[in-house]
């Protein structure tokens, strides 16, 4: 019996590498496949160290913000062969918990937090950042009351509206064509 295909990504569901991570699948017309959600770079290099994944998603660069640093510390002294990588157009969504809600601090990723740090800056100059490992943890932590009742998570349209936040504003990012480089890899051998 064929053992299914493990690819693990950096991030959660509905995060921008759990998408890549679709679209390797898509592109290298992969089957049988099961997508395991590693939350940051280290985790991803480290399950592939231990043999608990065949394959890793990550970001490596983005467009405005530049290199993804933890991807980057995650892979030196690592051997490894980029199997394919890609470009993918990110969009970053506001979200607060309600509609009556003032927001008073911001909390996302390190990657999307530079990504959008103009518009932050103009909408909410006195914001507190809150930097966490992935963009859609975010918008669990905010259902969930791990983070305080007044602050606004930036991630994914998709992560957001799946738990049922109130959507503030699209397109957050700075740079209209906002894009991040993705890599698909495994250790050489």
């Amino acid at each position: 019996m064929r053992c299914k295909v493990k690819i693990g990504y950096q991030g959660i569901q509905y995060s921008n590498s759990e998408y890549a991570a679709k679209k390797f699948i898509e592109q290298m017309d992969l089957s049988d496949i099961e997508l395991i959600p590693l939350i940051n770079s280290k985790n991803v290099v480290d399950a592939l160290l231990n043999k608990e994944i065949d394959y890793g998603v990550i970001a490596i660069k983005n467009s405005t913000a530049g290199d993804v640093i933890e991807s980057i510390t995650s892979l030196q002294n690592t051997s490894y062969h980029i199997l394919d990588n890609l470009d993918l157009e990110i969009n970053h969504c506001l979200f607060k918990l309600k509609d009556n809600i003032q927001i008073k601090n911001i909390a996302s990723h390190i990657q999307a937090v530079k990504q959008c740090q103009n518009n932050i800056k103009e909408m909410f100059p006195d914001a507190e950042i809150i930097e966490i490992e992935d963009t859609a943890l975010g918008a669990i932590h905010l259902k969930e009351g791990k983070l305080q009742l007044d602050t606004g998570v930036i991630c994914s349209k998709e992560a957001g509206l799946s738990k049922d936040l109130t959507l503030v504003k699209e397109n957050m990012q700075d740079i209209k064509g906002n894009k991040t480089t993705f890599i698909i890899f495994k250790l050489e051998e």
